[in-house]
């Protein structure tokens, strides 16, 4: 054998002996796991103390107006267009909303919360189409903090990858084990970098002025500094009250957020 021989050879039993071993596959992350990710992601966000914020508000058949300084929702035909600037306060999730074209303030419960919360509250509350009366009460909120939710309350599973307004997401199903009137969250689209929620939607049943009703809601997130603050919200409010159907429809949208450091007197 000649050398050069001998050398291919001891080479070609060294490659053989010394196979190059794949790294292992990651373990996908369980629905439950994802979900728990998510909490502890939103735990660890920064909350600011104050917000201010544009509101742009359309609504389908549901009346939003302020009277004696207080949010009224009231079912009624017809449409309305409404551009609003809000000063909100984090620690009891309370704001004052300007209307900019009536220039009419009004207190309490915004319909946009930047934490979180929503307008489900005010909407399972508000009188029929018949009817008037004040609409801030204690309803459910559909679209709840996270940080306040557990797993334990529902059933995850995990769907697929999906895009969220050009995000890369991990879409969660989630289905209550029990008493879903106050678990309410049905999907969780989760940032696949940071675990935190792009978009959530909730369903709620329940009795509304002495009739079966549902309301559906779609709450979106965006990033704005070191906050992840809750964009828009798209619900939907369905009653069968006799004679009639109630269905409305409220598509809410938050821009021009700024986190000052204290709020105006006006506030106070």
């Amino acid at each position: 054998m000649s050398p050069a021989s001998a050398f291919a050879l001891g080479v070609g039993i060294l490659v053989a002996a010394d196979p190059v071993t794949p790294a292992p596959a990651p373990t996908p992350l369980t629905g439950e796991a994802m979900y728990l990710r998510a909490i502890d992601a939103f735990r660890a966000v920064p909350q600011p103390p104050f917000v201010t914020y544009r509101v742009d508000y359309r609504g389908q058949d549901a009346l939003v107006r302020c009277v004696d300084g207080q949010t009224r929702v009231t079912f009624t035909k017809g449409a309305q267009t409404s551009v609003y600037r809000v000063w909100f306060r984090n620690d009891d999730a309370q704001a004052i909303r300007l209307d900019l074209e009536t220039n009419q303030r009004c207190a309490g419960a915004p319909l946009l919360s930047p934490s979180g919360g929503d307008i489900a509250a005010l909407v399972k509350s508000a009188p029929p189409a018949s009817g008037a009366g004040l609409s801030q009460g204690n309803g459910p909120r559909i679209i709840s903090e996270m940080r306040v939710e557990a797993a334990l309350y529902y059933r995850v599973t995990s769907v697929r990858d999906e895009d969220v307004q050009g995000h890369a997401t991990h879409h969660l199903s989630l289905q209550a084990y029990s008493d879903a009137s106050h678990h309410p969250l049905t999907d969780l689209w989760l940032d696949v970098d940071t675990f935190l929620v792009r978009r959530v939607t909730g369903d709620f049943a329940d009795q509304y002025s002495g009739a079966s009703a549902r309301i559906v809601a779609t709450g979106t997130f965006e990033r704005f500094g070191p906050y992840w603050i809750m964009k828009t919200e798209h619900v939907e409010f369905s009653a069968e009250t006799r004679p009639a159907v109630t269905h409305a429809i409220f598509q809410i949208d938050g821009s021009e957020f700024t986190f000052p450091e204290a709020l105006p007197s006006v506030f106070k």
